[in-house]
């Protein structure tokens, strides 16, 4: 006469924690990657857009300086 089991053991049990506080791990070391390269890459861009703003602005006033000195009178 066989006794059938069902369950499973302490060992598997442990075996398929471990597994998945590895994935997770991996999870979220991935997921804390990718957030901090945005916040790099915004702070970036941010410092992009400034200085483009600032050379856009620099480069009329130069424009500006130019057109005014062929326009002018000079004795």
């Amino acid at each position: 006469m066989r006794t059938s089991k069902k369950g499973f053991t302490l060992v598997e049990i442990l075996i398929t924690t471990v597994i998945a506080f590895l994935l997770f791990a991996v999870m979220y070391a991935t997921f804390f990657s990718v957030s901090n390269t945005t916040e790099t890459i915004q702070r970036r861009m941010k410092a992009s857009e400034i200085t483009f703003r600032f050379l856009d602005k620099f480069s009329r006033e130069v424009k500006c300086m130019i057109r005014e000195e062929k326009d002018a009178v000079s004795f």
